[in-house]
């Protein structure tokens, strides 16, 4: 890292470190004064070409789009993003990340050639793989993963590991011999669907072995037209287990490759995923997160284990998993229908056709029950002062509860004003929603939308949304409005990518349209204001054109 000759205030950030830099990107350690604690910022750089500076903005917007979508314990999070307008009056946009203690895989141990033990390369293997896992689900895969964008955090051999850039904003690497993490199928540019796994497969072998490669000894050109005749390198220091384990990784044939699922569901992998959850290896809405990525793929193996002198008494576990809760604590099928029947008494048929139609709702209220919660049908008391938006009535609470108050996974049914009607189905705290889903119908059209949710019971965070017009949304919500980074795609064709405020588009934005071509400007109240950059499918520059 280099010293710096002049600090940058940016917002509550205070610059205190250089780490490294791109064509587009300055990348700074900083202080945040507002949580009191350390975070990496990345800074657009000055770029007096306009073109190139359209470009530089496009890349900022798919980087930060990618981050809202890539939210996961394993990816390095993303606090913050906005336009800074430095002392110049330059507008430069500015990402704000969590920052990693610990540096990362490459200058800690392969640049110093040191080795790591097995025991903790597998620990990193599974929490790579569920990073990546709910990366390629997201279809966030097109990034180069490599020991130097892999981050970690806490001590060096007992802390986490994160993945860090999704690869929009290009940043020098200087890893030494960059192609020693390329693929065979890359010498042709064929499938890229499993070339992140092969860079696991490379990854592991270097930590284990203190950074040698399980192909080659030196790098002198040429290695990828050499790889199909190169063998794999046996090593000791690696277990028979592990071994066989990489061989799957790094079969020169995509197809006979192994799939990230199936990575997940490997012995030496779901092992440790079972330990993390067990043992609290994470905080709690991290594991929530873990078992709800996991468990339908490990097909329900993971029910609740009972300790004996801190050890898992596995003769068991087959009883715990068929013990069900006594009847106080389960959810009953009648009682969604009395509900479904009292939204249709309200007058909303079209929402209780889609309540009624959703035949996983009854299995994943039970996939919730314990003996810690019981279930309840509750009155509900209504909600006030929801900032622009209707009040929410006095309605029904059908969920979990504890000592009386909503606390777990439940539905509630009310109005929000007079007539429309809402169902809300998620998580609860003490009282209020956090995180889950909400339908309702709007001028005989339903919208649901999946995230979180504040004390208001407004939309907040990341979310999503679809409407039955085919308008989807994802991205950033702020007290019920479509508000900050997000994409809007039309039942057009056309994309919408940037920034939005008060559910407009507004500000830097990128908007694609049906047939390829693009457009990258400023926006206010959805219309474009302006010079606007057109380019082809390709991003080849076109015309411009200004707004007024």
């Amino acid at each position: 890292m280099e010293p710096l000759e002049q600090q940058l205030a940016i917002k509550h950030y205070r610059t205190i470190m250089k780490q490294g830099e791109g064509k587009q990107v300055t990348v700074y350690l900083a202080f945040d004064e507002s949580r009191r604690s350390l975070c990496t910022i990345k800074l657009q750089k000055i770029i007096e070409n306009e073109v190139k500076r359209c470009k530089s903005n496009q890349a900022f917007i798919k980087e930060i789009s990618a981050l809202i979508k890539a939210k996961h314990p394993f990816v390095i999070e993303m606090f913050d993003s906005f336009l800074w307008e430095d002392e110049n009056k330059k507008l430069r946009w500015c990402i704000v990340l969590e920052h990693a203690d610990g540096g990362n895989l490459y200058d800690n141990f392969i640049q110093k050639r040191e080795k790591v033990s097995e025991k903790i390369v597998l620990n990193w293997l599974a929490q790579i793989s569920l990073a990546l896992s709910h990366l390629s689900t997201a279809g966030l895969i097109n990034f180069d993963l490599s020991s130097r964008n892999i981050f970690l955090f806490g001590e060096k051999l007992r802390g986490t590991v994160k993945i860090g850039s999704l690869g929009y904003l290009k940043e020098d690497t200087a890893i030494a011999s960059p192609e020693r993490y390329l693929a065979p199928e890359q010498l042709e540019g064929s499938s890229i669907q499993k070339l992140f796994l092969w860079s696991i497969g490379i990854i592991l072998y270097e930590l284990m072995t203190g950074g040698d490669h399980p192909f080659e000894t030196e790098f002198n050109g040429g290695y990828l037209s050499k790889l199909p005749r190169l063998d794999y390198r046996q090593n000791p220091a690696i277990s028979q287990d592990l071994n066989s384990l990489l061989k799957l990784l790094l079969e020169k044939k995509p197809s006979d490759r192994i799939s990230i699922n199936d990575l997940l569901c490997h012995k030496l992998v779901k092992e440790k995923i079972v330990c993390f959850i067990e043992h609290c290896f994470v905080n709690e809405q991290d594991i929530d997160v873990i078992i709800s990525q996991t468990t339908e793929l490990f097909q329900n193996i993971l029910p609740p284990l009972e300790m004996i002198n801190g050890q898992v008494e596995e003769e068991k576990q087959p009883q715990a998993q068929n013990m069900e809760p006594p009847l106080g604590h389960q959810f009953e099928e009648a009682k969604i229908n009395e509900l479904i029947e009292k939204i249709k008494q309200d007058g909303q048929e079209k929402l209780a056709d889609l309540i009624h139609q959703d035949h996983q709702l009854i299995d994943r209220l039970r996939e919730k029950q314990d003996l810690n919660h019981t279930v309840e049908w509750k009155p509900f008391e209504g909600v006030k002062d929801r900032h622009i938006w209707p009040d929410l009535m006095p309605g029904i609470y059908y969920g979990q509860c504890l000592e009386g108050i909503r606390d777990g996974y439940g539905l509630l049914t009310c109005k929000e004003g007079r007539s429309q009607q809402i169902l809300l189905e998620c998580e609860w705290k003490k009282g209020f929603p956090k995180q889950g889903k909400l339908i309702l119908v709007r001028e005989n059209k339903w919208r649901k939308y999946e995230g979180k949710f504040d004390e208001k019971y407004l939309r907040t965070g990341i979310g999503c949304q679809n409407n039955e017009d085919g308008n989807t949304y994802q991205g950033q919500y702020q007290k019920g409005y479509r508000h900050g980074i997000g994409q809007y795609s039309l039942p057009d064709g056309s994309c919408y990518e940037g920034q939005l405020k008060d559910g407009d588009w507004h500000g830097i934005g990128k908007l694609t349209y049906e047939n390829g071509i693009y457009s990258v400007g400023q926006f206010e109240e959805d219309e474009k204001v302006g010079v606007h950059k057109f380019y082809s499918k390709e991003g080849v520059f076109l015309r411009e054109g200004s707004y007024e």
